[in-house]
């Protein structure tokens, strides 16, 4: 019985610290994302970004990696897909790089 309750509660806080390192990845994500949304507004002033969309993330070296979102861009009847892909130092969380590019639908 003793050896059940320690199994659960290795259980229990192996799954506590998964799930945290699961949260700081999607605040950490979010964190890009929005800049990312700005610099399409920027991009495109006067036109409405939306569906916005986390397309992943690339592990290039132990100082940089790679997120990559997608935004729809709508001014008057023309709409665009634009792709953001944002490069950040993992371990000082500083921008490297931020591209935007037009993708053809």
């Amino acid at each position: 019985m003793k050896n059940l309750f320690k199994v659960i509660l290795f259980s229990l806080i192996l799954i506590s610290i998964l799930f945290q390192g699961v949260s700081a990845q999607e605040q950490d994500y979010a964190k890009w994302g929005t800049m990312a949304l700005n610099a399409v507004k920027v991009q495109y002033p006067g036109s409405d970004v939306s569906d916005y969309e986390y397309l992943g993330r690339n592990l290039i070296s132990d100082t940089e990696t790679k997120d990559t979102f997608d935004f729809v861009v709508k001014k008057n009847t023309t709409k665009k897909l634009v792709r953001a892909y944002v490069t950040f130092n993992p371990k000082n969380n500083q921008l490297i790089n931020l591209q935007i590019k037009e993708i053809q639908l």
